[in-house]
């Protein structure tokens, strides 16, 4: 319709130049905080998960000391009351051993 070198289409092809110019400048803005979002979401992503690990181990190591300790006094009590029957038994048999 209009030739290569008319007013009409050096204007469009001026336009189309910044148009797309500006678009490309938009696009890498929008790209670039799309990506530091992305980075950012990982990042928290991350910190969260060691936080929720250091808790799980901070927990497990609790529960390692608390069945360590159950154990323990388990062991003790079962101890205890070996001790308490072989008292009851010495004390009534007739014959006192001393060891």
């Amino acid at each position: 319709m209009y030739g290569e070198h008319s007013p009409t289409s050096r204007i469009t092809a001026k336009q189309e130049r910044c148009f797309l110019e500006y678009s490309g400048k938009h696009e890498a803005q929008v790209t670039g905080k799309i990506t530091l979002a992305q980075i950012s979401n990982k990042s928290r992503q991350r910190i969260t998960n060691n936080n929720s690990n250091s808790r799980n181990n901070s927990h497990q190591r609790l529960t390692a000391d608390q069945l360590a300790k159950r154990t323990n006094l388990q062991r003790d009590s079962s101890n205890s009351a070996d001790v308490q029957r072989r008292l009851s038994h010495l004390s009534n048999s007739r014959v006192l051993y001393l060891s």
